[in-house]
């Protein structure tokens, strides 16, 4: 996995509890330390996350839809 420039995850909805097996637990560790989260999405009954260098992602988050989130800011109205 040091190796990879991308890692793309397909795992288990949120909230689910994670796999406990060593060679998740290692490969969970690789990413939180070599990596950064680039976009997650669910897909049925599945979660896919991208992964790639720290800096280097290659696909932007998703955007909130209009009307949701910050958006930008206009003078004379409260944040």
């Amino acid at each position: 996995m040091p190796a990879d420039e991308r890692i793309v995850v397909v795992h288990g909805l949120a909230g689910r509890p994670l796999e406990t097996d060593a060679r998740e637990v290692v490969k969970r560790a690789t990413l939180d330390e070599f990596f950064e989260e680039c976009t997650d999405r669910t897909v049925t009954q599945a979660r896919i996350t991208v992964f790639e260098r720290p800096g280097h992602c290659r696909i932007a988050p998703p955007r909130p839809a209009p009307g949701h989130g910050p958006g930008p800011h206009r003078p004379g109205t409260a944040r």
